[in-house]
């Protein structure tokens, strides 16, 4: 029997924010669970039936992740939760605000901002102190200036990107895509260059590859919606 401490179920619940909204009105039954989730969840045993299906999806992913990891990303991830309940209660507060806002950001501008951060998990430790102490001293309206200059560059970048992907494509390539963006109403046409923007040239293909074998209804529930593309038939 698993020995599930308080810190665990309270990173489980961290962890389950990326659930289908099929799997969110689903729910999730106790007897899907497997046996090392249940012993995860066992706190929840008893009311898991009155649980909202949003919750009960949550934290079945939530703990099914859990599961899926390595002992010493367990252990790291705790070391970061308790790091996190040290904070002081305002700073909390606004790490939380920070959050939601990224959750209601467009997903194109979501990627960049993870680009961003793995950009700056690169850099050295006293380069990222001298970017967050020049940061914290900037007025919102310099801020603001500095995310627009971002933006732009990254823009800038995709496009060269993109042409250098372009000139690379075999004709038969290019008469694919040329054909699909013939069918895309404009409304999706937006929709596919604001997503493929943000992406690297490999992610990029990838994208372009799963848009070219969909099906219409498909295509346009994946780039308006956000919905998963379903997964190639064998």
């Amino acid at each position: 029997m698993m020995n599930i401490s308080r810190t665990t179920t309270l990173l489980i619940l961290l962890f389950a924010v990326t659930v289908s909204a099929q799997e969110l009105n689903a729910g999730t039954t106790w007897s899907e669970l497997s046996r090392e989730q249940q012993a995860i969840l066992a706190p929840y045993h008893d009311g898991w039936d009155s649980l909202p299906a949003d919750k009960q999806a949550r934290l079945a992913d939530g703990a099914a992740s859990w599961v899926a990891m390595a002992p010493d990303e367990r252990q790291t991830l705790t070391r970061r939760f308790t790091e996190w309940q040290e904070l002081p209660g305002l700073q909390r507060a606004e790490i939380r605000k920070r959050f939601h806002e990224f959750q209601g950001l467009p997903v194109d501008e979501q990627m960049r901002v993870r680009r961003r951060y793995e950009l700056f998990k690169t850099l050295s430790p006293a380069k990222r102190r001298e970017l967050r102490q020049r940061w914290e001293h900037l007025t919102p309206n310099e801020r603001h200036r500095v995310r627009e200059r971002l933006n732009r560059a990254t823009a800038d970048r995709h496009k060269k990107e993109g042409m250098r992907y372009w000139g690379a494509l075999a004709e038969a390539q290019k008469l694919q895509l040329r054909g699909l963006w013939a069918e895309l109403s404009p409304e999706e046409r937006g929709a596919m260059n604001n997503k493929a923007a943000a992406m690297s040239i490999m992610e990029r293909e990838q994208f372009l590859n799963e848009l070219l074998y969909l099906r219409p209804t498909e295509r346009r529930a994946f780039l308006l919606q956000g919905e998963p593309p379903p997964p190639p038939l064998d």
